[in-house]
């Protein structure tokens, strides 16, 4: 459980995740009273972003076809 003056910071927020419900993460150190960070959503689930980082990677389509044949993703 966190202490009063970790929850008055909004050190530990709840998040709701798509596989594991209702979450506690940590909430953002740095508070700015004019721009406070949001927590939008929760840790992805595993895989979720594995096309985008190989897409900016500049992994072609034919080779990220080719890696995933090989269950390497």
């Amino acid at each position: 459980m966190p202490t009063a003056h970790a929850q008055s910071r909004r050190m530990v927020e709840t998040l709701e995740h798509p596989q594991a419900g209702r979450v506690k993460v940590l909430g953002n150190p740095v508070k700015l009273s004019r721009s406070p960070a949001v927590l939008r959503t929760a840790a992805p689930v595993l895989g979720a972003d594995t096309d985008a980082v190989l897409a900016g990677s500049a992994t072609r389509a034919h080779d990220i076809a080719g890696l995933r044949a090989r269950k390497v993703v």
